[in-house]
């Protein structure tokens, strides 16, 4: 969940049908006020709530090499919306992943990007707007696989063998 209206949107829907979320935010750098009072609200809805924020110093040089690579910023907040719910379903044993809206629906992809329920690692490296890059290609003499490691997809096969299932919410209602 981000803080924004979809975010919130999510979690009632979800509540109503009668799961019981760990809400996960990416801390980016330009988090807003208004963000902050929205997060604090949902968290009103009853739910719990895991707020992730990356070393800054990491973060930055991270965003300075895209933006000079690539000409974005945002590569390195795309890396983390995408994968920091993956490593936290991984590490505390979490079955469902719920993402909000499929990108390639909402804002234009192939028919059969569209219609997918869930998401799965070609999606990822197409619609997760990454530049289709995976995170080995930002490896230098500044940041390490070390400093990046929180960036990475856990591998597809350990997703499997948990039986984690990432899915879009907005593929059941309309967005």
């Amino acid at each position: 969940v981000s803080g924004g209206k979809d975010s919130t949107w999510q979690v009632i829907k979800i509540l109503e049908y009668g799961l019981k979320p760990l809400t996960v935010t990416y801390k980016s750098p330009a988090r807003t006020l208004i963000g902050e009072t929205n997060l604090k609200n949902l968290k009103k809805l009853g739910v719990d709530h895991i707020d992730f924020e990356i070393n800054p110093n990491i973060e930055s040089k991270f965003m300075l090499e895209t933006f000079k690579d690539k000409g974005s910023t945002a590569i390195p907040m795309h890396f983390a919306i995408f994968n920091i719910p993956l490593r936290i379903a991984t590490s505390l044993n979490i079955p469902l992943i719920i993402y909000g809206e499929n990108s390639a629906k909402e804002y234009g992809g192939n028919k059969k990007e569209s219609s997918k329920n869930k998401v799965d690692f070609n999606w990822f490296n197409k619609y997760g707007v990454t530049n289709a890059t995976d995170i080995s290609y930002w490896y230098s003499k500044s940041l390490s696989k070390k400093d990046l490691s929180i960036y990475e997809r856990p591998p597809e096969g350990l997703l499997k063998q948990k039986k984690i299932t990432p899915l879009f919410l907005g593929y059941y209602f309309n967005w």
